[in-house]
This record gives structure tokens, C-alpha cells and sequence, in this order.
């Protein structure tokens, strides 16, 4: 019960291993090593890619096509380094040159829907966010940036628990709603 912001990947494995969690659905899998997870299961549901966005009125909206060279020195709220080193690589050194805002739970709140309000928030902020997240809200809006990370929805449980008749039940109703989400969403590439 509750959310998993700010734990990363790591607690909520260990989690399943203790069989505390039966399964877990997260937007990162692609960070999940195979070495690791050798009694787990990793069912990819949907891959999307990843996107930075911005609040209505931020000067990059409506410029058109965009390189990472264009959002370097923008302030942008990301989770700690290190805590996603697949992504963090993908992304590129970009990045780098300016320090991210913490994706710390002090730091921030969430509004009625469920989107993320800073506490002192900056207009210029960049979030990251895909088009299924950011789908289910208002605030934010997609910049034309090609990051060249895909993000990928999972399902991860143990490989025990995989066969039993809920765990199969409840597999089956994610890749409904994946699919279901990819045909709404134009632009969400893959499907497994």
C-alpha cells in the first residue's frame, strides 16, 4: 500500500524476494539486470519513450524540434545519480553540466491528480515523463526533445508465484490495459 517514490529499484526486489510483495509493476525495467534476478520474472508490458516536459508557458513549448543542447542549463527534477545508470547512460553527458533538482519526497508534493507540485517550484523546471504519465494530467506538457531512452512498463514476481492462477489473472489484465493504453495513446511504440 502507499507509493514506492524515491526507493528506487532495489528495495522493492528485495521485497519480492522476501515475499513481502507478490508482484511488482514499475516504468523501469529496462534498469533490472538478468545476473540479478535469477529467481524473479520480468514481463515487459509496454515500452514508451522517455520525454522531458514543461509547465504551460515555458519558453521552449512551441520551438519546434529540440537537441539536448537546448534544455542544457535548465533546471530539471530528477531522481539522484546513480539511482538509474542504464537511463543515466542513454541520456548521454548533457546532462552533467548542470546539477538536477532532487526527486527527494521533502522537496515535493502531489496535487488532487496525482502531479508532482514543488514546494518552490521554477517555472523553467523540466520533468521527465512519458506519454502514458503524462497522459493523466494537466500541467505538464511534452517537449520535442528525442532522448533516445525508451522506458519500459514490467511486471516483475517470482518465478514460483508466476504459474499460480491470480498471478496469471492478474498478467493477463495488465497487457489488457497496456494495450488499451498504447491504442489511446498515439505514439507509444511497443507492446509485448
Amino acid at each position: 500500500q502507499g507509493h514506492l517514490d524515491g526507493l528506487g529499484w532495489r528495495r522493492p526486489l528485495r521485497l519480492i524476494r522476501e515475499r513481502i510483495l507478490d508482484g511488482w509493476l514499475t516504468a523501469m525495467g529496462q534498469e533490472l539486470q538478468a545476473d540479478s534476478l535469477r529467481e524473479l520474472m520480468v514481463v515487459p508490458l509496454l515500452r514508451t519513450p522517455l520525454l522531458l516536459a514543461a509547465r504551460g508557458g515555458h519558453p521552449l513549448l512551441g520551438q519546434g524540434a529540440l537537441q539536448p543542447g537546448d534544455v542544457v542549463g535548465m533546471p530539471r527534477l530528477a531522481p539522484r545519480q546513480g539511482r538509474y545508470p542504464r537511463t543515466e547512460t542513454l541520456l548521454g553527458s548533457w546532462r552533467q553540466r548542470t546539477a538536477p533538482v532532487p526527486l527527494e519526497p521533502a522537496a515535493r508534493r502531489r496535487d488532487r491528480e496525482g502531479a508532482l507540485v514543488l514546494e518552490r517550484s521554477n517555472p523553467l523546471l523540466l520533468q521527465y515523463g512519458t506519454a502514458f504519465s503524462l497522459a493523466r494530467q494537466r500541467r505538464l506538457n511534452p517537449l520535442p526533445l528525442a532522448l533516445g531512452v525508451e522506458t519500459e512498463l514490467s511486471l516483475v514476481m517470482r518465478r514460483d508465484v508466476g504459474e499460480h492462477a491470480a498471478m496469471q489473472l492478474l498478467l493477463e489484465q495488465l497487457q489488457r490495459r497496456a494495450l488499451e493504453a498504447m491504442l489511446a495513446e498515439q505514439g507509444t511504440p511497443g507492446l509485448n
